[in-house]
């Protein structure tokens, strides 16, 4: 059998286990929603919004309502038509200050230093301003194994064939710095002159769903972790900051 018949064989497998997983997994609590309430709240009073690492795919739209700022490190993109303005750079070089608004959107767990950043995001919020983040916790099965992925050098090679849809925005070397409960809250408690929140949710079965035991096995082990409050083993966390 030549390599191409044998890929197609793994790509219908991967499909039809996908379709089974899709009909007998019931969906766990959706950071991804939660964070889209919490944005939409923001954004109808905020005036100044900055979003980093949104590259040339905003999570917003341009809006006469509000100045929508772009920063990122990526100075090979187009950005035309994405931000009221895009600064290409390092946030510690970043002195645009008084946001309402900042968040981020998957970016977090690339950070290697997660303190600074906050450090550096709040330091350009305006008192009454918020910040809100969504990304992977570090010791969930799925972040395990991007770990373990990334350091055998194939994390590309697996999204190109368990989710090619995703390899634009996936294949990022991950940090997991922070990321677990009790050191995300001592990051966040080390800070003056905020309140913080974290909500936790236990998801990425989709991720193994190129199997149906594996999904299925991966949702059960979810249940029993949100069951039980067992929050370093949560797939995300969605962080809201609040600046008095």
């Amino acid at each position: 059998m030549d390599i191409l018949k044998k890929h197609v064989m793994i790509k219908s497998f991967i499909k039809a286990n996908r379709a089974i997983s899709s009909k007998l997994i019931k969906n766990n609590k959706s950071c991804s929603e939660i964070f889209r309430k919490l944005i939409q709240n923001e954004v109808s009073v905020a005036k100044n919004i900055l979003e980093i690492g949104g590259s040339n795919r905003p999570y917003l739209q341009k809006s006469e309502r509000y100045n929508y700022i772009g920063l990122d490190l990526d100075d090979s993109k187009d950005y035309s038509g994405c931000y009221n303005d895009i600064y290409i750079g390092d946030i510690k070089n970043f002195n645009q200050l008084h946001f309402d608004l900042i968040f981020s959107h998957f970016l977090m767990e690339h950070v290697k230093d997660v303190r600074d950043m906050y450090f550096h995001q709040i330091r350009i919020l305006k008192p009454g301003g918020k910040i809100i983040h969504v990304y992977p916790m570090g010791w969930h099965p799925f972040s395990i194994s991007t770990k373990i992925a990334q350091n055998l050098g194939i994390t590309r090679v697996l999204i190109k064939l368990l989710r090619p849809e995703t390899l634009e925005v996936n294949g990022y070397h991950t940090y997991y710095d922070c990321g677990n409960p009790r050191a995300l809250k001592k990051c966040l408690r080390s800070f003056k002159n905020i309140d913080f929140k974290l909500t936790y949710t236990y998801e990425a079965e989709d991720y193994f769903s190129f199997f149906f035991p594996f999904g299925l096995s991966l949702h059960l082990l979810n249940k029993i972790n949100q069951f039980f409050s067992l929050s370093l083993f949560a797939s995300n966390v969605v962080v809201e900051i609040n600046r008095k």
